[in-house]
């Protein structure tokens, strides 16, 4: 009898929790969202705002790559060197603070080097070895003129190759040049160079500021005011501040 009293009060108060619970359960509120919740949210929205403005600056930056892979004209351009040349004629001293103003914007020679390190056509448009590597034929740019209106062809540049070489030259490298044996010019656009020896740097050497065309007119002063047939042309050297120079409407490549 006390097992089935027992038993029947172990259940009511088993029934009573149980009513209590759902009863506690209908009436809580509905839980918050989570902090956590909350911050991946915030990060996400965060996320998707940086995402548009990386792909706005994106567009812009290809804007303005454009502008700026186009030929711009007109202005000035100033650049900054760290020292001032001792002169402007590079085939008098082998100060590299000359090359750095002289050549390729005032001078040119008959080839040059691009920026990869190939050899690449300046006065001359091609050139060729023989097979022995001692004869060199150079076939120059038909219709360029020098600064002063005087032509360039393959009798100016016999005649500056020859300068180089001569005894009392004021070149500094005259051994670049002397190693050629004899230099002809078949036509007014065809220079031809015979080597006394095979030498592996004579094309090298043809690409620096040493080898740059002068005009037969004029040259004594390059020093002061150099003449050449590049894309800008002297106009002042101010001492100890600045050289100047002007642009070319005549250049062979404009």
């Amino acid at each position: 009898m006390m097992n089935r009293i027992r038993f029947r009060n172990l259940f009511l108060l088993s029934a009573l929790i149980t009513v209590i619970f759902f009863a506690f359960y209908a009436c809580e509120k509905p839980k918050e969202p989570s902090v956590t919740t909350e911050i991946i949210e915030k990060l996400a929205e965060r996320i998707d705002q940086l995402t548009k403005r990386v792909d706005q600056l994106s567009e812009q930056v290809k804007q303005l790559s454009e502008k700026l892979a186009a030929p711009l004209k007109g202005g000035s351009m100033i650049i900054a060197v760290g020292d001032e040349p001792p002169g402007l004629d590079p085939t008098a001293s082998a100060s590299a603070a000359i090359d750095r103003v002289v050549y390729a914007n005032i001078m040119e020679g008959l080839i040059k080097v691009d920026r990869s390190g190939q050899f690449v056509p300046g006065l001359a448009t091609n050139w060729n070895t023989s097979p022995d590597g001692k004869v060199y034929m150079f076939y120059l740019r038909k219709g360029v003129t020098f600064h002063n209106g005087e032509p360039f062809n393959a009798q100016v540049a016999k005649w500056n190759l020859e300068r180089s070489a001569a005894e009392g030259t004021k070149n500094a490298h005259p051994e670049f040049f002397r190693v050629i044996e004899k230099i002809e010019t078949p036509d007014d656009n065809t220079l031809k160079l015979t080597l006394k020896v095979v030498d592996a740097l004579f094309i090298v050497h043809m690409a620096e500021g040493d080898a740059v065309m002068l005009p037969m007119k004029g040259f004594e002063n390059t020093a002061a005011a150099p003449i050449g047939t590049g894309p800008f042309k002297f106009a002042k050297w101010n001492r100890g501040d600045s050289v100047e120079m002007v642009r070319n409407e005549k250049y062979w490549n404009p």
